[in-house]
């Protein structure tokens, strides 16, 4: 994301830069929520570990793999 910023930020304002990028992680979030799926970028320990953190079981959300 901090490439795409950069980017943006090199043609416009940064705080429009800012928001484009922060509706493109919005977007991100909602779709993996609504296909009740998890983000590749994610190791499975780091994933097990916020699992846990937020009380969520993962066959509420289906596997992670």
């Amino acid at each position: 994301m901090r490439e795409k910023f950069q980017s943006l930020a090199d043609r416009m304002n940064k705080r429009k830069s800012a928001v484009a990028v922060a509706r493109k992680l919005v977007t991100l979030a909602w779709l993996l929520m609504k296909r009740r799926e998890y983000y590749n970028g994610i190791d499975p320990d780091t994933l097990k570990k916020k699992l846990k953190f937020y009380q969520i079981r993962g066959a509420e959300w289906g596997s992670a793999a």
